[in-house]
């Protein structure tokens, strides 16, 4: 969570557990930030825990859709 819309791009990625984030969202513009992975393992019951949305524009849209 940097005020910015970007994308983190890891490895090789073990998860073993829970991947706690914060993630920057303009929902005016239908984007976020986002996080890929050159390939994954995952433990079973492993999660990713999105903690707090930065929100960097409103919307009064009742539905935002954002996907990449």
């Amino acid at each position: 969570m940097n005020k910015n819309i970007g994308a983190l791009s890891l490895g090789n990625v073990n998860l073993n557990g829970t991947l706690k984030m914060m993630v920057d969202a303009d929902l005016a513009n239908k984007r976020m930030d986002t996080l890929s992975a050159t390939s994954a393992q995952i433990s079973r019951g492993s999660k990713i825990n999105v903690e707090k949305i930065n929100l960097l524009s409103p919307t009064k849209a009742k539905i935002v859709n954002i996907i990449h």
